[in-house]
């Protein structure tokens, strides 16, 4: 009986071992993840998946919109898991925890572009605090 990460990959292609576990560590992470994040948790739970592996299982993940990556200050992509989500919300960092999460019920439909411009995808990162460190969890 396939898994439900393995139905959310079968109707996009292969649902090879690499893409499952991915996919699944994304699925069940509170944050969005870096590359090495992943790797690392993976190699927690005694998953041991060559590095560019994970890197073209991430891209290929963000290709089939099951998950999407976020751009970092540091300039390090963090990824989500996406399927159930819009590329039009808006991403939340924090500068203590430095975690990166979704806030999908926040829109970035309030952006009015001047006449001419077509909107495609957006990718915005609010910097400041979680609940979680300002102790207003």
């Amino acid at each position: 009986m396939p898994s439900e990460t393995e139905k959310l990959i079968k109707p996009h292609g292969r649902a090879t071992h690499a893409r499952i576990v991915v996919l699944d560590m994304l699925l069940y992470a509170t944050h969005a993840l870096s590359h090495a994040e992943v790797e690392a948790a993976l190699l927690a739970v005694g998953q041991q998946i060559d590095r560019v592996t994970i890197y073209r299982v991430l891209e290929w993940l963000v290709s089939k919109h099951l998950a999407h990556k976020i751009p970092g200050k540091d300039r390090v992509w963090r990824y989500s898991a996406a399927f159930q989500e819009t590329n039009h919300h808006v991403h939340f960092h924090c500068t203590h925890c430095d975690q990166t999460v979704c806030l999908a019920s926040t829109k970035t439909e309030l952006i009015r572009l001047p006449k001419g411009y077509q909107f495609e995808e957006s990718m915005l990162v609010i910097e400041g605090i979680c609940p979680r460190c300002s102790g207003q969890m």
